[in-house]
């Protein structure tokens, strides 16, 4: 899962879950390194790792009425859908 600011530290201290869950930063080269071991397309990776730095400096930091739009009712909080989706994070 890629996170960062502060929907890496919300995820830290899910008390949805009951438990901690630790997340790991990884640099943007070790992204690159990985994709590009795994054959993505060059150009395919330049793409992902430009994305990720633009959304790590903020550049996705912007509010919209989209969900409401698309949905016809309001967003739910991150901490909600945490609840929501649980069992996905608990081992089986």
């Amino acid at each position: 899962m890629l996170l960062w600011g502060r929907s890496r530290t919300r995820i830290g201290h899910w008390s949805a879950l009951g438990r901690p869950v630790s997340t790991v930063d990884i640099s943007l080269d070790v992204v690159r390194e990985r994709m590009a071991h795994h054959r993505a397309e060059p150009a395919a990776v330049e793409t992902a790792v430009t994305g990720m730095s633009w959304a790590r400096a903020g550049g996705n930091a912007v509010l919209t009425d989209d969900v409401t739009t698309i949905l016809g009712r309001p967003a739910t909080t991150f901490t909600t859908w945490v609840e929501d989706h649980r069992d996905a994070f608990t081992p089986d």
